[in-house]
């Protein structure tokens, strides 16, 4: 089905920084006669605060306004209620204090999201340092787990070659939300201290203490699961005999995880015989999505083991995104993180 855009032509910007709460203002014009316009988050809504994610304002006219306050820049994007549809509008844009104003029309040819033409001096940074040909050459990977390393690879020299840049500080919270490693964390560790003390980088930093519970080197937790046939099953992942243990975390809609399928079902018959384990847990929940987990399950005649779990767990496990995976040893120690098939094969290959 094909989603109507909006795409924001213009924004023009007078600006100012603070570290306390600075006013912001927004005046805006859309073709449409109604609806609301709403700013979301990007990652994780912790790191922003409350006051300017997800309230509406209304569209009366072709025209809506938002003013507040915003302790920092902040990058968020612009999303559109139409008849209680939420219709997203624009890739991330970095947002100052000061009056914006914004321009945008319903565009029904494009299915990419666009990044608003906005000016100011954090947005000028992305634009025209961050967003460099290496960066955007990254985006062209057609492997999902490959690209997502090469992007955190990215940013890390990003951020160690600019500290004191809000830029640096957003594009490491929301390449968090991809799960934790140490270099991110140095990376984070090495801004200054005007960007840590910052209110979303305190948020940032309890988000990496959390993290990293969940590090390599870390014992993974064990995890409360439901089987296929209903059944509650706590697995303790360092109880497992296997040299090695494979766990996916995806879900029934997941086209990218589902598109995986055929190279883990050839690494699990390969290796399995030789001491490797695969765990699937999924975060389906409802019963509609719960039959058709099931569906995914026996219609690709997946042949390892196949577990649910609540959004507790996966909350608790900080999974932002789909697929996941962590590879542990025979002591249920994680010793990788977001593999792709390809890498999974060519450790086993190696080891086994």
């Amino acid at each position: 089905m094909k989603k109507t855009l909006l795409i924001c032509f213009s924004i023009c910007s007078q600006f100012a920084f603070g570290q306390k709460g600075e006013s912001f203002s927004v005046s805006g014009t859309i073709n449409l006669d109604s609806g609301n316009i709403l700013f979301s988050s990007l990652n994780d809504s912790g790191d922003y605060p409350d006051s300017i994610l997800y309230l509406p304002a209304p569209v009366k006219s072709g025209n809506f306004y938002f003013e507040g306050k915003i302790p920092q820049p902040v990058k968020i994007k612009l999303q559109a209620q139409v008849a209680g549809i939420n219709i997203y509008v624009s890739e991330g844009f970095y947002l100052v204090s000061g009056s914006q104003t914004i321009h945008c029309k319903i565009d029904t040819t494009s299915y990419d999201r666009e990044t608003p033409n906005i000016h100011n001096p954090v947005m000028d940074e992305y634009l025209q340092k961050y967003w460099s040909l290496e960066r955007q050459a990254i985006d062209t990977i057609g492997d999902y787990n490959i690209k997502l390393k090469a992007v955190r690879t990215y940013v890390i020299k990003y951020a160690e070659k600019n500290p004191d840049s809000y830029v640096s500080l957003w594009e490491i919270a929301e390449n968090l939300s991809h799960g934790y490693d140490d270099p991110l964390n140095q990376a984070f560790a090495g801004l200054t201290p005007n960007i840590k003390t910052s209110f979303t980088g305190k948020r940032v930093t309890g988000d990496l203490l959390h993290l990293g519970l969940i590090a390599i080197g870390r014992s993974f937790p064990a995890i409360e699961t439901i089987g296929l046939a209903g059944n509650n099953q706590r697995i303790s992942f360092s109880s497992l005999k296997a040299k090695y243990v494979f766990v996916d975390f995806w879900y029934s809609h997941c086209g990218s995880c589902i598109g995986q399928f055929p190279a883990y079902t050839k690494i699990v018959n390969d290796y399995h015989s030789k001491g490797f384990i695969m765990i699937g847990i999924s975060s389906d929940a409802t019963p509609a999505n719960i039959a058709d987990w099931k569906e995914v399950i026996y219609s690709h005649a997946l042949p390892w083991e196949q577990y649910r779990t609540d959004d507790v767990s996966i909350k608790n496990l900080h999974i932002n995104y789909f697929p996941s995976n962590f590879l542990l040893d025979s002591t249920g120690k994680i010793i990788a993180k977001d593999l792709a098939p390809s890498e999974v094969a060519a450790f086993l290959h190696e080891k086994l």
